[in-house]
């Protein structure tokens, strides 16, 4: 008798350990297909979770080191061509920071310091340009520095292809005055709000708020988000890749 009871409680187990295996999943992950809704009893929230997700645009934010040839390529390659011709399924904002970050501290260039004093250009771009023009303006940069242009040459070309008299003078001024070190200062904020220990290298994506720490793996990070965010026909979140645990009814003690 004790030794037919026993056998029942490890057939339990098993089974329970198969299903929570799946459950325990992102619960984004419950919805991809019906067996592993019916599995984890979420076809109603699944159902809701489809009709909310439609259509929705994610908010990007990438962190990016102008001088860095990884930023350079996802900036030229991947976010260029990619996201950002398709402005209506995402608002992207740029976070231009140095690769060793410097611990955070409130950011000062040394004139000295080329790989700092293009991370403080871009920086001032992304506080004077807007929309098109600011992705633009950084393209051309990230385009000329990944040939191998100096700093002052890219800085000069795109000033001339980019942007107007007025626009060029603003970002002079903010490279020249405290106004560029309070907004190095700011993304840097930005930077630790957003899970700083898990950044290990740029470019460093977050999406919808979410740190994706798990997602971090330099040879892959930029194609999968580019992939995640605009698969045609199918709803895909940055939750899924945030994996992020969230408490399940269905979970199996």
């Amino acid at each position: 008798m004790m030794l037919k009871l026993l056998i029942r409680l490890v057939v339990a187990f098993w089974m329970c350990q198969s299903v929570a295996s799946k459950c325990e999943l992102p619960s984004d992950f419950w919805c991809d297909h019906a067996s592993i809704e019916a599995e984890c009893g979420t076809a109603r929230y699944c159902a809701t979770y489809r009709r909310n997700m439609r259509n929705r645009p994610f908010n990007v934010k990438i962190f990016i080191d102008g001088n860095s040839t990884d930023s350079q390529r996802f900036v030229v390659e991947k976010l260029y061509p990619n996201l950002v011709s398709h402005p209506e399924r995402a608002t992207i904002t740029l976070f231009p920071l140095a690769s060793n970050s410097r611990s955070h501290k409130s950011a000062k260039c040394m004139s000295s310091d080329p790989g700092c004093n293009l991370n403080k250009l871009l920086s001032c771009a992304t506080h004077n340009l807007n929309g098109d023009k600011l992705y633009h303006f950084v393209f051309c940069i990230e385009m000329n520095m990944k040939f191998n242009r100096t700093v002052e040459e890219s800085t000069k070309s795109c000033y001339r292809e980019v942007t107007t008299g007025r626009e060029e003078e603003m970002i002079r001024y903010c490279l020249t005055s405290s106004e560029g070190n309070v907004n190095e200062a700011s993304d840097e904020k930005m930077a630790r709000v957003l899970r700083p220990s898990r950044h290990q290298f740029l470019p460093w994506i977050s999406i919808n708020d979410r740190s994706l720490g798990e997602m971090q793996v330099k040879s892959q990070v930029a194609s999968i988000v580019v992939s995640m965010l605009y698969q045609t026909g199918n709803i895909v979140t940055a939750r899924k890749w945030s994996l992020l645990r969230e408490p399940s009814s269905t979970d199996c003690p």
